[in-house]
């Protein structure tokens, strides 16, 4: 699953796709339902998930790392609802990430991480494989692509061309 395309839009509820991007803005298609509409970049800020992470107590940590832990420990602690008490919340987000900061890391913010998760769930769009080898993936095949258009460069047959002729030069009488 590739992040960089999937965005939370200012001012907008729900995730979205990016579907095109124009000067002014981007057309948005929403992972929900589908529909297109388009978001003014003067009007609203694009996050990309990507770009996401949660506050620890050591270095924050990336919202797709977190995915992976909600869905791993998904069997042994369910999903609370996001209209449960903070310390329900809390406890369940220790579970799934116990070494994250509680002073930086809101109950609204948990809140719309299990929203989120649930969205992307709920579509498929969370797997359990590495987020790195999926990229290193996609630039190793990104790399054979360029290798064998170069191969096919350098083997097609070239023309001989002429060396041009210099161009006469004027002297100007001083």
């Amino acid at each position: 699953m590739n992040y960089k395309e999937i965005i939370s839009v200012s001012n907008k509820s729900g995730l979205y796709l990016m579907h095109k991007k124009r000067n002014d803005g981007l057309i948005i298609k929403s992972i929900v339902d589908d529909s297109t509409s388009f978001a003014s970049s003067r009007m609203h800020t694009f996050t990309p998930l990507e770009n996401i992470t949660i506050y620890t107590k050591n270095e924050p940590i990336e919202l797709y790392e977190v995915f992976k832990s909600i869905k791993n420990n998904i069997s042994k602690n369910p999903l609370p609802s996001v209209k449960a008490k903070g310390d329900e919340l809390r406890s369940f987000f220790e579970v799934v990430l116990p070494e994250y900061d509680d002073e930086k890391v809101y109950t609204s913010d948990i809140v719309k991480i299990i929203k989120m998760f649930s969205v992307l769930d709920s579509k498929g769009l969370i797997s359990l494989e590495d987020k790195v080898d999926s990229e290193a993936q996609s630039e190793t095949t990104k790399e054979n692509k360029k290798a064998k258009a170069k191969v096919e460069k350098d083997t097609t047959e070239t023309k001989e061309v002429a060396p041009k002729k210099a161009k006469a030069t004027k002297k100007k009488d001083a």
